[in-house]
């Protein structure tokens, strides 16, 4: 029975003014609205919109934030986007009780589900498995009761298939795998499914009609569904044809399981191409390394073990770890005469401890970084999926694929933000990467690898014959670089201080000592800091000490443009075009009589601004013209500056050095400076720098091989044992005339009188004699005559013969003192 006030007090209820006044005015049309909401119809309300929106009721979450109407709480409505519950018109707190099965609730709830990469681990490993009991299963079906039954349900269901479905099965899952590309498993497994199917079906196509359906052609062609898909398109197309369907099925599945067809071509085409010319390459060259190893030779014991550097030469040249050589090289060069001189050991230099992939990020790293890129750019309307991505010992490079229709530009404008959005130092964009349709992202690895020195040369240093060839590091991919300064000719390489310009030059200088004797490579050092090449002093590659006054650097570079002279005149006698094809002739006995191999000079130029500010028009003279006409003489420059500026690189120094390597700098002003382009103010610093070479499309970024002190002092020690340094000091003494060009050239040779009393003395005019008596390379000695030629003291040159001596002693005496008259006549 209801208490007696029940109905007053529902009166009362009623009597109240409604919260909802938006609803007063129009009880009807909201009975209207609530009756059409419950049957899941739309209620037309003809009204105008202001009309309809004062008449809907809102709740406590609505747009114009009333409170909730009597007729939404009662009826449950569902009121932009909130579903209000039946309650009273009162607010009820929640008891303690509620809060506590709350409380339990929300303990209550799952673990966290596993992540993506872990469902596709787990996902691998079980198709793996599943693959190797099918195998066992089609292998050994007395096994067990299960794997006769998969065994002849197998043979029945897809014939021969039995024994191809288990790698398919393989392939599939190690799809899972594979991180360093993005793969879509689905695609791969129906992929494989498709080959599968268009095998067993071609197997079942050309099954004998009389015995198509019996058990044993089912089990040895295709099975219940070879045979079926066989006998329908045998039945509508006929044998040829169905054939040709099946195939283009197999081709359709190998499609969509994600292989390019076009690359798959190019590799056979570039196959093909190689194939024929693999014996005219690979093995003379392998044979005729392996001509050195003469174990009879008499001096034995004095020279260096010849089978153990063949064995190791040849360990190097089968090593997998060995990466190709990515500079373009010359193939002929100067002879190797190793008689008496040990070049240093491998072993002297230190080997990076870390593996090969210690350096890199792991794959949910490198994942979530990729991520990251994409959503970084769909923020700013660039559409793009990363395709791949490169490990690298500095840097990682993801590889994009942006849309259709955007600009390229709109991704490099964006490195800042990238750079923002992955919390990294500098962002480099490479847009596009040479030769694919992609944008790549550089981005910097937290861990670094460290590249030695030996690691760059022991990947494929060994199999090539250049004194020259020089270490430089390795690029993104992880793959050695290596230069050869024959061709390039001569290198600039500039950056901030302490970004590894110095660490550079060494790496060079050491790729060079390593492989070079003095008779093949000589070398003038010029360190104006006084520090960085000190060590190298006693070294007997070089041609004069360690160079440390600009006066005497401008005095050495003059005496090697006058040497380049001197030498161009000499091949064009031999009509060679280069050092290399004089060496050659030479050594085949198709020289000059008398000559002898010419060595390769390379010039190291450690700091040119303090040469520019002590000498500007003279070093920059001398520069310019070895390097536009030193290449064919074998004379090479290596010059390095840490003021990137237009001042100390000029104009015409840019323009004859084509070859530059820059490290890190403030601004992209300077990057212009050295590279005519911006990037090299996105290094990181520490030997990261851009490679660049007229042969590239685009500098290459390139981590520098780290020398220590110790392998310096190890190498230079070794080489001090094996021979003293000739110094010509009488180069940095010459008086350095407007063209650069030293007085040696318009004077005299300081061993001139000493030549003219030997010639007379003798009564012999011969370029050799003047080599083996004042210990002079045979370009000088040639120098030496003309001048003697020229003063009249010996005869012009007569073939093969020695020149004719023309004067006496006495006759020699008076020309020396009418030119000491001319020389103090000319102070």
């Amino acid at each position: 029975m209801r208490h007696p006030h029940h109905r007053a007090g529902r009166r009362q209820r009623r009597a109240r003014p409604a919260l909802g006044l938006c609803v007063a005015s129009r009880p009807s049309s909201v009975r209207r609205w609530i009756r059409c909401r419950r049957r899941g119809r739309v209620h037309r309300d003809r009204r105008p919109l202001g009309a309809r929106e004062a008449a809907r009721p809102m709740g406590v979450r609505g747009v114009y934030g009333a409170p909730r109407s009597r007729y939404a709480r009662v009826c449950g409505i569902r009121a932009e986007g909130v579903t209000m519950a039946r309650s009273d018109s009162r607010t009820r707190r929640p008891s303690r009780s509620t809060d506590a099965r709350r409380t339990r609730t929300r303990s209550a709830q799952p673990a966290r589900a596993l992540d993506e990469d872990t469902r596709q681990e787990i996902a691998g490993v079980l198709l793996c498995a599943g693959a190797l009991a099918l195998a066992i299963s089609v292998a050994s079906p007395e096994t067990g009761v299960i794997p006769r039954y998969v065994a002849r349900g197998l043979a029945l269901g897809i014939g021969i298939g039995a024994y191809v479905m288990p790698i398919a099965v393989l392939l599939w899952g190690a799809s899972f795998f594979v991180r360093s590309v993005r793969v879509n498993e689905a695609r791969v497994g129906g992929g494989i499914a498709l080959v599968l199917v268009s095998v067993i079906s071609i197997a079942a196509v050309g099954a004998p009609a009389a015995v198509f359906w019996e058990h044993g052609v089912l089990s040895s062609r295709g099975g219940y569904v070879g045979a079926g898909i066989a006998w329908a398109l045998r039945t509508l197309f006929g044998s040829a044809i169905s054939y040709v369907l099946l195939v283009a099925l197999a081709v359709v599945g190998l499609v969509v399981a994600g292989m390019s067809l076009s690359e798959l071509l190019e590799r056979a085409a570039g196959f093909v191409r190689r194939a024929p010319q693999e014996p005219q390459i690979i093995e003379p060259a392998s044979k005729r390394r392996r001509v050195p190893e003469q174990p009879t030779l008499p001096l034995q014991d004095a020279t260096p073990d010849v089978d153990a550097v063949a064995a190791r030469a040849r360990q190097r040249r089968t090593d997998p770890e060995a990466r190709r050589v990515t500079v373009p090289t010359t193939a002929v060069v100067a002879p190797r005469p190793a008689e008496g001189f040990e070049l240093p050991p491998m072993s002297l230099l230190k080997r990076s401890t870390a593996g090969p992939g210690v350096h890199r990020a792991n794959e949910r790293e490198l994942k979530a970084t990729a991520h990251a890129i994409e959503q970084t750019l769909a923020t700013f309307d660039v559409p793009s999926r990363v395709v791949g991505w490169i490990p690298g010992p500095t840097v990682t490079m993801f590889e994009v694929e942006i849309a259709r229709g955007v600009k390229v530009g709109s991704v490099t404008r964006l490195a800042d933000d990238l750079a923002l959005a992955l919390a990294a130092p500098t962002i480099r964009v490479l847009a596009p990467i040479p030769g694919k349709s992609y944008v790549g992202i550089e981005v910097p690895n937290e861990r670094r690898l460290t590249v030695t020195l030996a690691d760059v040369l022991d990947a494929g240093a060994a199999a090539h014959p250049s004194p020259l060839l020089l270490g430089i590091g390795k690029d993104v991919s992880g793959e050695s670089v290596l230069a050869d300064l024959a061709p390039m000719p001569h290198l600039l390489i500039a950056g901030a201080t302490g970004t590894g310009k110095s660490v550079c030059i060494n790496a060079i200088l050491m790729s060079i000592l390593m492989r070079a004797t003095p008779a093949e490579v000589r070398l003038i050092l010029i360190d104006p800091k006084r520090i960085e090449l000190s060590l190298y002093n006693g070294v007997p590659h070089l041609y004069v000490p360690v160079v440390t006054e600009p006066k005497e650097a401008a005095s050495a570079l003059a005496w090697a443009v006058g040497e380049m002279e001197a030498r161009l005149k000499l091949l064009q006698k031999a009509n060679a075009r280069n050092i290399a094809q004089y060496n050659a002739a030479v050594h085949d006995g198709r020289g000059p009589e008398g000559a002898e191999p010419l060595p390769y000079i390379v010039i190291v130029i450690d700091e040119l601004a303090d040469l520019m500010l002590v000498a500007a028009k003279e070093v920059e003279d001398s520069i310019c013209r070895l390097s536009a006409l030193a290449r064919a003489a074998g004379i090479h420059l290596v010059v390095a500056t840490q003021r990137p500026s237009t001042d100390i690189i000029t104009g015409l120094i840019k323009t004859n050095i084509t070859n530059r390597i820059a490290f890190a700098v403030s601004s992209g002003i300077d990057s212009r400076v050295i590279l005519d382009q911006p990037g090299a103010e996105k290094l990181v610093g520490q030997g990261d720098m851009l490679f660049s070479m007229p042969v590239w499309p685009k500098p290459k970024r390139i981590q520098g091989a780290f020398v220590t002190e110790d392998e310096i002092v190890a190498v230079v020690d070794h080489l001090k044992a094996q021979a003293q340094p000739d110094y010509h000091e009488e180069i940095l003494h010459l008086k350095v005339t407007q063209g650069g060009s030293s007085d040696a050239e318009a004077d005299e040779d300081p061993l001139l009188w000493e030549a003219a009393d030997l010639v007379v003395t003798t009564g012999m005019g011969s370029t050799s004699l003047l080599q083996r008596r004042l210990k002079v390379g045979y370009a000088r000695a040639g120098r030496i005559m003309d001048m003697l030629e020229a003063r009249g003291i010996v005869g012009p040159p007569d073939g093969s013969k020695p020149r004719e001596v023309l004067v006496d002693v006495e006759e020699l005496e008076a020309i020396k003192a009418f030119d000491r008259e001319d020389s103090r006549d000319e102070e």
